[in-house]
């Protein structure tokens, strides 16, 4: 980008003189014949360098040169003078002039001033530069040291000082609320930290949203949150609990609905000391979880259970038509009533790992690359890890990693062979196979009843449990074509 030069002189010999000198070597030049005129171009364009005569008609270089100081402060000043104005071009250097050239002046003394005044017009920029960096990079530090990178959200330190500060009687009842989010660790192990992230981000918008502005919100751990309300008394806060709760359940999820367990403690008489009553907020919030956590965590498998049928991963009519068979069988072979619901439990969370799979690798209708097979096999492991978590569901944790084993040992997670593979595995893998192949899928069109079952028969040993195969095709075959509707 060329420099841009403002040549101003009532004399027209001398602005044509110093605009064509200034041409000749590369600058772009603008004239003006007045002081006037001169703060209307500059108006409308910017300059990097005004040369100014002193000595005008109307407005006088002086004069333009203070206009030109205050509104224009980037942009340097020479000025022209006679012999009889040196005393005054002397004086605008308090007014910011770079330098001034005497009448008659000599082109290569115009050149080396105009060129010394630009470099070092490009110093003071370049210096303005690396300060206007500091000061940002100061800035971002002294944001970061009390904000919480990831939500936003003032951070433990902040959080600590501003608890210090506000301890003080006018700021009396002082209530603070301590939140732990439910089911991110298990979002994390299951499905990645950049879910369980989502999760942290939303939960911090519902409290910005539900508190006031002079309340500190702060990410007080990995998975916990504080809230200083000044001058509120435990009943406000409770409120303010039960609202959080509300939003929580309204709010759109991702895999899970949000939800915290939290506590609260308030602060009413001076006497008190405010690191009890964070104890004491603490304290209520782990005896909540404590009380609602299996609760809570039954929630968030009924939660993941609904977003994979939301998102058709596993169509509901087919969780059902399990469901169904695997009471039907179970019941025929004498199974308990505990194995039964243990099996139909089974039925509908046996995919449910599917879930931290990439949904253009699921609803992919051609065959899958190699990267995306060992992405699909990953699903079990997954699966395991989300029945783990809940007393519920953790009986049937090895059944859901085993599901996709086969008899001969080339299966998937492990390669278990034989009788190495639970038994429920392989109960469910047979009623699995049996429905997927007499119903349309994205892969491929439905086979019919007896089809099928000689499909299972030809797999017997191979992919099922051979002993288990004769037993569901004597009783599917009683059950005719009402097993495959």
């Amino acid at each position: 980008m060329s420099t841009k030069i403002l040549v101003v002189d009532d004399e027209e010999k001398i602005r044509k003189s110093l605009s064509g000198l200034l041409e000749d070597n590369s600058y772009e030049v603008v004239a003006a014949g007045s002081g006037t005129e001169c703060l209307q171009i500059m108006s409308a364009q910017s300059f990097d360098l005004v040369i100014l005569d002193i000595v005008m008609t109307g407005m006088s270089g002086i004069e333009a040169l203070q206009k030109i100081k205050e509104m224009y402060k980037n942009t340097e000043a020479i000025m022209v003078t006679g012999y009889a104005d040196k005393e005054k071009a002397v004086a605008t250097f308090r007014l910011g002039a770079y330098d001034f050239i005497e009448k008659p002046f000599e082109s290569r003394e115009i050149l080396n001033t105009v060129a010394n005044c630009l470099n070092q017009l490009e110093l003071k920029k370049e210096i303005e530069r690396k300060n206007s960096q500091l000061r940002e990079s100061e800035e971002q530090y002294r944001y970061l040291s009390f904000h919480d990178k990831l939500t936003g959200l003032y951070n433990r330190a902040y959080f600590e000082e501003e608890i210090s500060r506000l301890d003080s009687e006018r700021q009396l009842p002082l209530s603070l609320i301590i939140g732990d989010l439910n089911g991110l660790k298990l979002i994390n192990d299951a499905f990645g930290h950049q879910e369980g992230d989502k999760l942290l981000n939303k939960m911090a918008q519902i409290l910005r949203d539900l508190c006031r502005k002079e309340d500190i919100i702060a990410r007080w751990g990995g998975d916990e949150f504080a809230v200083i309300l000044p001058r509120t008394n435990e009943k406000v806060a409770l409120d303010v609990c039960e609202r959080i709760r509300n939003a929580c359940s309204e709010a759109e999820k991702e895999l899970i609905q949000p939800s915290i367990a939290l506590g609260v403690a308030t602060k009413e008489k001076v006497v008190q000391d405010i690191q009890q009553v964070v104890k004491d907020a603490e304290a209520m919030m782990y005896r909540n979880k404590l009380i609602e956590s299996e609760s809570i965590r039954s929630s968030i498998i009924s939660s993941l259970e609904k977003t994979l049928v939301e998102r058709s991963y596993e169509a509901e009519d087919h969780i059902q038509r399990l469901r169904q068979m695997t009471m039907q069988f179970g019941y025929t072979i004498g199974l308990s009533d505990n194995e039964l619901d243990e099996l139909t439990l089974l039925a509908s969370l046996h995919d449910i790992g599917k879930l931290a799979i990439l949904e253009r690798i699921l609803m992919k209708k051609d065959s899958l690359s190699f990267e995306e097979w060992e992405a699909m096999k990953k699903h079990p492991e997954v699966g395991y890890r989300i029945a783990q978590s809940s007393n519920r569901t953790a009986p049937i944790a090895e059944a859901i990693l085993s599901h996709h084993e086969r008899w001969d040992g080339t299966g998937y997670p492990m390669g278990l062979r034989g009788n190495e593979i639970p038994f429920f595995s392989r109960f469910f893998s047979i009623i699995d196979a049996y429905d997927v192949m007499t119903h349309d899928t994205l892969y491929r069109k439905a086979t019919s009843h007896e089809e099928a079952l000689n499909e299972i028969r030809r797999c017997a040993g191979t992919q099922f449990d051979p002993t288990l195969v004769e037993m569901f095709i004597g009783i599917a075959s009683s059950f005719g074509v009402n097993v495959a509707e």
